[in-house]
């Protein structure tokens, strides 16, 4: 008894082959180096949409998470004290 037919083994190489080319003439979308990716696109697309935020991204999100630093010298008065007191050019 045979595990597949020689249809069924006809539509599945049809298939592979066709998956195959469809892969290979997109591949910018699934390469993970790449901005034109899905994953990279449709993350930023949502982020934008929640942020209310054209120029957000998630790299830039997680850069803001890690050095709050950077805004809290653009916008001192809302650092908080130890931070002044390491600065203390932003003390009132």
């Amino acid at each position: 008894m045979a595990l597949v037919t020689n249809k069924q083994a006809l539509v599945i190489a049809v298939g592979l082959a066709v998956g195959g080319y469809l892969l290979y003439r997109n591949r910018q979308l699934f390469n993970p180096a790449s901005r034109d990716n899905v994953a990279y696109w449709g993350v930023n697309q949502f982020g934008q949409e929640l942020a209310d935020d054209e120029a957000w991204t998630l790299g830039g999100w997680i850069y803001d998470l890690y050095h709050p630093h950077q805004d809290w010298e653009l916008n001192p008065e809302q650092a908080p004290m130890w931070w002044k007191l390491q600065n203390p050019q932003y003390l009132n």
